[in-house]
């Protein structure tokens, strides 16, 4: 069903529907409850052979009211089909405003799409078609509000929203890895004749020495560290643009490594 609930059973028809759509989500009238509430017994009586006769005036009556419950049917359909795509607005809408606010602050929705048009549509860093898409999603709420129920147009929101986000997110990490990449340095030595490779890694305001699978940070001397303290300090640097590289550090290298070429 529409609203996420599986098919009910005829036995649980009239309990399902009185539970979902009359007290939980408050889409239904108890008027249709008590239709098709009053529908059920007579089919029971009459299936279990209690039911012999009918009037005729309650077969009009009957007659009506299954008339009007199949309408109200259509438009409960039509309310349950107007809240989906509500709710799917919703979430895309979030998804790209926590994604841009990740990047570019905590902003309201105005200054997020003033701040994406400076900061990367001018500097060509994204197109005039994710800046239309972002606009697209973040008044697409307002709108659907306004109009009738359209899955398409809710369905194309969808879907250039999930490429607006997948761009973000490239971007992000190739933001994130260029970032990272600042402060890494190869560094070439000798050690017992034989030549070493090492890394430098200035980030989150610290320095580590990376020897294979070790892992070491680059204090007043050199001191043993682990993945843990090296990710924390990955994290920290990723709300960096520039990094930090005490001079004093290549001195504390020479210590530990002896002589050594920094390889670009």
């Amino acid at each position: 069903m529409l609203n996420g609930s599986p098919p009910p059973t005829p036995k649980q028809l009239v309990s399902e529907m009185k539970k979902n759509f009359m007290e939980n989500e408050k889409m239904l009238e108890k008027k249709y409850i008590d239709i098709v509430e009053r529908i059920v017994d007579l089919y029971k009586d009459y299936e279990h052979e209690k039911l012999k006769e009918i009037k005729g005036e309650e077969i009009d009556k009957l007659i009506k009211d299954s008339e009007d419950y199949l309408n109200r049917l259509k438009e409960l359909r039509e309310q349950i089909q107007k809240r989906f795509e509500e709710k799917t607005i919703e979430q895309v809408q979030k998804d790209v405003t926590d994604l841009l606010k990740n990047i570019l602050g905590n902003k309201s929705q105005s200054e997020i799409i003033s701040g994406f048009e400076k900061e990367f549509v001018k500097k060509g860093k994204f197109t005039q078609q994710h800046l239309r898409i972002l606009e697209n999603v973040l008044k697409a709420k307002a709108d659907s509000k306004k109009e009738k129920s359209n899955p398409i147009k809710v369905d194309e929101i969808r879907k250039n929203a999930a490429l607006l986000i997948n761009d973000l997110i490239e971007y992000s990490q190739r933001a994130e890895l260029i970032n990272l990449e600042r402060g890494r340095m190869r560094l070439k030595y000798k050690k017992a004749g034989k030549e070493m490779i090492a890394e430098l890694l200035a980030s989150g305001g610290e320095s580590f020495l990376i020897e294979g699978n070790s892992i070491k940070k680059i204090l007043p001397r050199v001191q043993e560290s682990n993945t843990k303290e090296l990710t924390e300090a990955i994290e920290r640097q990723k709300a960096n643009k520039s990094v930090q590289l005490d001079p004093k550090i290549f001195n504390v290298l020479k210590k530990e490594l002896g002589d050594y070429e920094i390889i670009l």
